[in-house]
C-alpha cells in the first residue's frame, strides 16, 4: 500500500472509530460514509476491515484472562490509541519518566488497559451501566492500571472521573498524589480538578451544571469512601440536571473495592450508607463502574440477583503478576507445581510468648491500662535489622530512597502509643550503647548482619554487597535520622514521604497502615496481629510489592500460625485466578459462575456481614490436576500405597493391556478401564489433612462423569527419576528409578509435606509429543503453562483421564542438598504420590467446599470491628463539613 493510501486509510479508520464512539452502529457509520463518498469503494472496505481488526485485537488479546457477559462478547468498539489522542500519550510518558517503567512493561500496561477499555460501553451510547472487576495483586501497580484506563477513557470521550480511594485520608492523599503525577502533571489546562492533596470533595453544587456544560475539559475527583463526602458529590451531580448528565459519560474507579463499598446491612434492612451512595452515583444516565482490588472475596460474594448492586456482572479480568513482584509465592513458597521452591529466605519467627505479650487484651474496661508491651527477642532483632538494612541500602544507593519499618500488633489505636514508648526507649538505649562503643552491642549488630547476608545473598538479585565495616561506620547516622511515629485516626503524626529528602521511619499503627497505603522502602516488618478474614489478613501484608535494588535486605517477623495462614491464602488467591482462566476457556460469563473461594477451617473468607449473599458450593474436578503432596510418616501407611500401586499394575496387565512406552519417554498403559482406576483409588491412602483430594469425592466425581459419557478410559503413566541405582520393583518390565524429593521444613509432626510433585508438562506425558515438543509448545503459546497444557490435552483427550504415578525415594540421596526451607526425607518406606489429570466435565459433580455468590435463582437472560476507627474518623469529617470545611 502506498504512503498516500495508508494516510487515507488511517484517516478513515479514525473517522469510523469516532462515529462508533459517539454512539453510531458500525453499519450505520459505513452507510453514512458510503453516502458521503458516492458509494462503496475498496478503500472503505479496507478501512472497515482494518477498524474491525484493531478492535478485535484489543478485545481478544489472549492475556490477561477475562470472563465476560454475553452481550459484551459480541461487541467490539475500541480500536486502541489513535493519532490525536492527548491524555494517554502524556500518561505513558509520565509512567516512563516518573515511575521508571521500561518499554516492555509499558507495552504490557497498554495491552491490558486496551482490553479493559474494550469491555466498557462506548461513551456515545444512550445508556452506560457497566459493572466490572479488575483483580490485581496486593501493592502490584493497580494504580498504574486504573490511571492508564482513565487517560484512555478520557481520549475517547468519557468526561467525568470519580476515583473512590479507600477509607482513610492518607490513602486518599496518596492516590491523589499519584494521579496528580501520572495524569495531571503538565496538562492542567485539560483537566478540571475537583479535589487536591489537601482537600477532599468540597465543591458547591450551585455551579455544577454550568461547569459540566461549558468546559471541554475532563473532570476528576479523588474521593474518600466517606458518607458526607459522597453525599456532597451526589448532590453536586444531581444539581447539574438530567439533561446535562445525559451528555456526561462518567467512569467510577473503585480502588480497594472490597472495603467500604459492599453492602454490610442485615438481610432486609436498608443498605449500608456507602454502598447506597455508590449505587446512587451510578443512577446517572451514563455511568460505568470498574472495581479494582487484590482481595475480591467480598465483591464476588455480592448477590448477582440485585441488578442495582455492585456484582461484576459484565466482566471480571485477572491482571498478571508483574515481573519482579514480591508476592506470597516468593515469600511463603506456595507453588502448586515446582517442588524446588523459589522462596526468598526472608521470613523470621516470633515466639509464642512474645506474640502473646505484644497483642493487647480485647476491648474491655481498663484493658489498655493492663497492656505492657516489651521489646522481646524478635522485636529487638527486627529493629536492629531495620537500622542495618537501611544503612546498607543507603550506602548502595548513595543515600537515596525512603526506608520504613512496620510494626503492627493490633487494630486498637490506644495500644499503638504504648508500643511506640517502648520502641523509642529501646532506640535511645541503643544510641547510648553505640556512642559508648559497647562491644556487646556492636558484636550483636555485626553477627546479625553477617548471618542475614549469608542467608540471603545480594548476588542472588544482582545487588552490590556491602561490607560490615562500611555499615558500621554509617549506623549511627541512620539511628539519628530514624523517627518513631504512630499513624492512626487519633494520632497527630502521619507518615509522609518528602519528595526531596529520604524518610527513615518506624511506623506503628493499625488499619490506616494496612489498607492500600504504600510503605516506601519497607525493609523490616514486625507483625503479630491476627485476623479472622482472608481479605483483612492479605491486605495487612504490606510487604508484598516491588523491592528492586534491596530485595536481599527485606525481612518479615511473623508468628508460625500466620506463616501457615499466608501460605494457605496464597492457594486461595491462585485458585480464584485459575477459575477465571478456566471459565474464559469454557466461554462462561460472570452470571454463570460465581468465582468459588476455598474455605479455610480457621478463617472466614471476609467479614460475616459481607457474606450475606454467599452460599456453600462445591467445586468440580473439571479441568483440574489434583495431586497428593501430603503423606504420613507411618511406614505401614506408606506401604499401603506401594502395594496399591503394584496391584494396580498387575490388574492392568491381567486385563490384557500391554506396557507402553510413550513419546515422552515414560512408560505406562493406554485405555485402562475406569473400574480399575476406581479400585486403585479405593485402596490408596489419601491424607485426611488435604480435603481437596478426598477418596469419596474423587469416586463420586468419576462415577458421575462416567454416567455423562466421559472418563470411561484412562491412561496411566509412571514418572521415574534419573538415578538407576535407586529403584523400586512395581511389577513392570524393568525396575523404576525413584524420584528424589525433599520436604518442607515446617511440615506438621508425623507428616511429610512435599508441596508439589508434578509440573504443568506432566499433563502431556501420555500425548503424542516428545519432551522437546512439549517444551516448545509450552513456551510458544500465550498463557500460563498450566492453561496451555490443559488446552493441548483437551485437543487430544477430551474425555479421557490421566493417572500419573510418582515413586519417590523414602530416603533422599546424599547428593541432594537441603535448602533453608527444605529437609531430606528419612523414611523407612518409599512414597507413592499420584496426580489426576481431568478433562473438562460433561456433567456437574462435587468436590471441594467453597463459598460463592448465590446464582441459583438468576435468569441468564437478563469485620465488623475492622472499620471502627475509620467510622470514628468519618464522624469527625462530617462535623468538619457541617462547620463549612
Amino acid at each position: 500500500m502506498g504512503l498516500q493510501n495508508k494516510v487515507q486509510l488511517d484517516a478513515l479508520v479514525q473517522q469510523i472509530s469516532l462515529s462508533v464512539i459517539q454512539g453510531q452502529s458500525l453499519d450505520a457509520t459505513m452507510h453514512n460514509l458510503e453516502m458521503a463518498f458516492g458509494g462503496k469503494s475498496q478503500l472503505l472496505v479496507d478501512a472497515r476491515l482494518e477498524y474491525e481488526k484493531r478492535c478485535l485485537s484489543n478485545r481478544y488479546e489472549p492475556f490477561p484472562p477475562v470472563i465476560v457477559r454475553e452481550g459484551i462478547k459480541k461487541r467490539s468498539w475500541y480500536p486502541g490509541t489513535q493519532q490525536g489522542d492527548k491524555y494517554w500519550p502524556r500518561t505513558r510518558n509520565r509512567l516512563a519518566e516518573s515511575s521508571g517503567l521500561d518499554e516492555e512493561v509499558l507495552i504490557e500496561v497498554e495491552k491490558q488497559t486496551n482490553k479493559i477499555m474494550s469491555l466498557l460501553d462506548p461513551p456515545g451510547d444512550m445508556k452506560i451501566n457497566t459493572r466490572g472487576l479488575v483483580l490485581g495483586y496486593v501493592q502490584s501497580g493497580k494504580t498504574t492500571s486504573f490511571v492508564s484506563l482513565i487517560s484512555k477513557a478520557a481520549d475517547v470521550g468519557y468526561k467525568f472521573f470519580i476515583v473512590l480511594s479507600g477509607m482513610t485520608d492518607s490513602l486518599r492523599q496518596q492516590t491523589q498524589d499519584r494521579i496528580d503525577d501520572l495524569l495531571l502533571a503538565g496538562s492542567d489546562h485539560d483537566w478540571y480538578q475537583l479535589t487536591d492533596h489537601d482537600r477532599d470533595f468540597h465543591e458547591s453544587p450551585k455551579n455544577s451544571g454550568n461547569l459540566l456544560r461549558s468546559h471541554e475539559k475532563r473532570f476528576i475527583s479523588v474521593v474518600k469512601k466517606n458518607q458526607p463526602r459522597l453525599k456532597r458529590l451526589k448532590q453536586w451531580l444531581e444539581d447539574a440536571g438530567q439533561t446535562t448528565l445525559a451528555n456526561t459519560p462518567i467512569l467510577i474507579i473503585d480502588d480497594e473495592a472490597d472495603q467500604g463499598s459492599i453492602n454490610t446491612a442485615k438481610e432486609g434492612a436498608r443498605r449500608s450508607s456507602i454502598n447506597q451512595l455508590i449505587i446512587d452515583l451510578l443512577k446517572t444516565p451514563k455511568s460505568g463502574y470498574v472495581a479494582y482490588t487484590a482481595t475480591p472475596f467480598a465483591n464476588l460474594l455480592v448477590d448477582p440477583n440485585e441488578s442495582d448492586d455492585l456484582y461484576p456482572r459484565d466482566f471480571v479480568i485477572s491482571l498478571p503478576k508483574p515481573e519482579g513482584y514480591f508476592g506470597s509465592e516468593k515469600l511463603f513458597g506456595t507453588s502448586d507445581y515446582s517442588d524446588q521452591d523459589e522462596i526468598v529466605d526472608v521470613i523470621r519467627s516470633i515466639g509464642l510468648d512474645e506474640s502473646i505479650q505484644m497483642v493487647p487484651p480485647r476491648k474491655t474496661k481498663n484493658a489498655i491500662a493492663k497492656y505492657s508491651p516489651e521489646v522481646g527477642p524478635a522485636l529487638r532483632q527486627s529493629l536492629i535489622w531495620f537500622l542495618l538494612a537501611t544503612t546498607a541500602r543507603r550506602i548502595r544507593t548513595g543515600g537515596k530512597g525512603h526506608s520504613t519499618m512496620l510494626i503492627h500488633t493490633s487494630m486498637q489505636a490506644a495500644s499503638h502509643e504504648a508500643v511506640a514508648v517502648v520502641v523509642r526507649k529501646f532506640l535511645d538505649e541503643l544510641s547510648e550503647s553505640l556512642s559508648s562503643s559497647s562491644s556487646m552491642v556492636w558484636e550483636e549488630f555485626q553477627n546479625l548482619y553477617l548471618r542475614e547476608i549469608q542467608r540471603v545473598s545480594p548476588s542472588q538479585f544482582g545487588n552490590k554487597s556491602i561490607e560490615w565495616p562500611e555499615v558500621r561506620n554509617n549506623l549511627s547516622a541512620t539511628l539519628r535520622e530514624t523517627k518513631v511515629l504512630v499513624d492512626n485516626y487519633v494520632s497527630e503524626d502521619t507518615l509522609i514521604y518528602d519528595k526531596e529528602f529520604p524518610t527513615t521511619a518506624i511506623a506503628i499503627g493499625g488499619n490506616r497502615l494496612s489498607r492500600g497505603l504504600t510503605l516506601e522502602g519497607l525493609c523490616s516488618s514486625y507483625f503479630v496481629r491476627s485476623a479472622s478474614a482472608y481479605d483483612t489478613l492479605l491486605q495487612m501484608g504490606r510487604w508484598f510489592g516491588y523491592r528492586k535494588g534491596y530485595e536481599d535486605l527485606c525481612r518479615i517477623w511473623i508468628t508460625e500460625e500466620l506463616k501457615k495462614w499466608f501460605r494457605d491464602l496464597s492457594l486461595v488467591e491462585s485458585e480464584i485466578r485459575q477459575d477465571i482462566l478456566r471459565y474464559e476457556v469454557e466461554d462462561l460469563q460472570p452470571s454463570q459462575v460465581g468465582v468459588r473461594i476455598r474455605s479455610h477451617p480457621a478463617m472466614a473468607i471476609t467479614a460475616r456481614a459481607k457474606m450475606r449473599s454467599a452460599v456453600l458450593a462445591s467445586m468440580t474436578y473439571s479441568g483440574q490436576s489434583p495431586q497428593t503432596t501430603l503423606f504420613s510418616e507411618n511406614t505401614e501407611w506408606l506401604r499401603t500405597n506401594v502395594l496399591a500401586t503394584k496391584e494396580l499394575i498387575r490388574d492392568i496387565q491381567n486385563s490384557g493391556k500391554p506396557e507402553k512406552s510413550f513419546p515422552s519417554g515414560k512408560v505406562g498403559f493406554s485405555s485402562v478401564e475406569a473400574s480399575t482406576i476406581l479400585d486403585f483409588i479405593n485402596k490408596y491412602e489419601f491424607h485426611p489433612d488435604k480435603p481437596s483430594l478426598n477418596r469419596a469425592k474423587l469416586v463420586e466425581y468419576i462415577q458421575g462423569e462416567i454416567k455423562a459419557g466421559s472418563l470411561n478410559l484412562w491412561n496411566v503413566v509412571i514418572k521415574e527419576g534419573s538415578d538407576e541405582t535407586v529403584s523400586i520393583d512395581l511389577g513392570l518390565n524393568q525396575p523404576v528409578s525413584l524420584l528424589q524429593r525433599t520436604k518442607i521444613i515446617d511440615s506438621e509432626a508425623g507428616q511429610v509435606n512435599l508441596r508439589a510433585v508434578s509440573s504443568p508438562g506432566d499433563r502431556l506425558l501420555d500425548s503424542d509429543l516428545t519432551p522437546s515438543e512439549i517444551s516448545k509448545r509450552l513456551s510458544e503459546q500465550t498463557g500460563t503453562e498450566d492453561s496451555i497444557s490443559l488446552r493441548l490435552r483437551q485437543e487430544e483427550f477430551a474425555n479421557r483421564g490421566l493417572l500419573c504415578i510418582y515413586p519417590i525415594a523414602g530416603q533422599t540421596a546424599t547428593k541432594v542438598k537441603p535448602t533453608v526451607n527444605r529437609a531430606k526425607l528419612e523414611l523407612e518406606e518409599n512414597i507413592i504420590a499420584v496426580s489426576f489429570y481431568f478433562p473438562y466435565a460433561l456433567g456437574r459433580y462435587t468436590s471441594v467446599d467453597y463459598m460463592t455468590a448465590d446464582l441459583s435463582s438468576l435468569s441468564l437472560e437478563v469485620e465488623d470491628d475492622e472499620f471502627s476507627e475509620i467510622e470514628i474518623a468519618d464522624s469527625k469529617d462530617a462535623t468538619r463539613l457541617e462547620e463549612g470545611d
